[in-house]
C-alpha cells in the first residue's frame, strides 16, 4: 500500500459551503453504485443521494465531529472524510441536527419516510442492542460515514482517518463501532482489526440489504496493528 505523506487530517469546524459540497462530492464518488444500502435509504431515487449525504454531514457538524483528509488548504484539496459521534453525542439529538436531516427526509415519499421510522430505525436499534447491549452503542465512538475518493484509494487515507477516532477512544477504554453493508467494506474493516458483532436484514420494496455491526476494542492486539 502506498502511503501519502502529504495528507493532513483536521477536524472540520464551521465549514464554508464549498467545503461541505466537496465532502458530499467525495462521498458520492466513494460509495458509487456499489452500496445497495444507500439506494434503500433514498428509496431508489438516486437524485436524493447528494441531499442525503449533505444532511449526514451537516447533522454531524451540529452534534458530532467531522474530520477531513486533505492534500492542501483549499476546499477542493479534500480527498477523504469521516463522521463520528463520541460518547453522549447521540445522532439527531440537537435542533440543528434534526433540521439538517429534515431537509432530506422531507423529500422522501410519505411511504418511504414511514419506512425510515417504522422499519429502518427499529432494525438498526435492534442490531445495536443485540450486538453490543442496550445503550452501549452511544457510549462508544460511533463512525457514521467514511469515504475516500477512488483515485486516492490504497494510500492509507481511510486507515489514517479511522486512526484519529481510535486514538480518541483508546485512552478512555472505549470501542469504535460502525455499521456497514457490503462485502468489500467488511473485508477492509476486518483488515483494520474490526470484528463483526451482528447482522440484520433490511427489507423494502427494492428487496433486501444486510447491515453488519462491527467494533474494535482499544488495548486489543488487533487495535495496535
Amino acid at each position: 500500500m502506498e502511503q501519502n505523506t502529504n495528507i493532513t487530517i483536521r477536524r472540520l469546524t464551521n465549514p464554508a459551503d464549498p467545503e461541505v459540497k466537496q465532502i458530499v462530492g467525495l462521498l458520492i464518488a466513494a460509495f458509487g453504485g456499489e452500496d445497495g444500502l444507500h439506494n434503500f435509504l433514498v428509496g431508489g431515487d438516486t437524485s436524493l443521494v447528494p441531499t442525503k449525504f449533505e444532511a449526514n454531514v451537516r447533522a454531524t457538524l451540529a452534534g458530532g465531529e467531522v474530520y477531513v483528509a486533505s492534500l492542501g488548504t483549499e476546499a477542493n484539496d479534500i480527498v477523504g472524510a469521516i463522521t463520528c459521534h463520541g460518547p453522549g453525542q447521540k445522532p439527531n439529538s440537537t435542533d440543528e441536527a434534526r433540521a439538517a436531516n429534515e431537509v432530506f427526509l422531507s423529500k422522501l415519499p410519505d411511504a418511504h419516510r414511514e419506512w425510515w421510522s417504522e422499519h429502518l430505525a427499529p432494525r438498526v436499534e435492534q442490531l445495536a442492542n443485540d450486538s453490543l447491549g442496550p445503550g452501549a452503542k452511544m457510549a462508544q465512538y460511533y463512525v457514521g460515514l467514511l469515504g475516500v475518493r477512488p483515485e486516492h484509494h490504497r494510500k492509507g487515507i481511510a486507515k489514517a482517518l479511522m486512526r484519529v477516532i481510535e486514538e480518541k477512544a483508546k485512552p478512555h477504554g472505549l470501542s469504535v463501532v460502525l455499521e456497514t453493508s457490503t462485502d468489500l467494506d467488511l473485508l477492509i474493516y476486518k483488515r483494520m482489526g474490526y470484528e463483526v458483532k451482528g447482522q440484520v436484514t433490511l427489507e423494502c420494496f427494492l428487496g433486501q440489504a444486510p447491515i453488519y455491526m462491527l467494533t474494535k476494542t482499544p488495548g486489543s492486539q488487533l487495535f495496535t496493528r
